[in-house]
């Protein structure tokens, strides 16, 4: 489930990522249906574009117990720089809050029951909270 092309991907290792970096990285990115590997992506090609304005530092240690992911300095401005902690959002555990692919299921299944036929039909789903109410309430 990779959003960038392999070619893209290992310019990107190539030019940014060090020897010891490049195990970890390529075997998440390896795990294709695994949501860290879209992070990873993300981690790769943010880094890269900032190298290309600048100096960039990759999973920098500054003492604390974690790495940043990005260290940026500007190369017309070195005292300048950028700390970034990149990471991809997640529809994760939506299904299991709105079973929608249930719902869909148990349509269809109902439907069929009935002798309907769902060509040309589509059934949408949209969530969002809305504030029910009389005037001056």
């Amino acid at each position: 489930m990779a959003i960038f092309s392999r070619r893209t991907l290992q310019r990107i290792i190539d030019e940014n990522l060090f020897h010891s970096q490049l195990k970890s990285r390529v075997d998440i990115l390896n795990r294709s249906f695994d949501i860290s590997a879209i992070a990873t992506e993300w981690e790769l090609v943010v880094l890269n574009a900032f190298s290309k304005l600048g100096n960039v530092s990759y999973e920098k240690k500054l003492g604390g117990i974690s790495e940043i992911d990005v260290y940026f300095q500007l190369n017309k401005f070195p005292k300048i720089f950028l700390i970034a902690d990149i990471t991809a959002v997640t529809d994760e555990g939506y299904e299991k809050n709105n079973p929608i692919k249930q719902f869909y299921k148990k349509v269809r299944k109902f439907g069929l029951l009935l002798e309907l036929c769902f060509k040309g039909h589509h059934i949408a789903c949209e969530g969002g909270k809305k504030k029910v109410g009389r005037k001056g309430w």
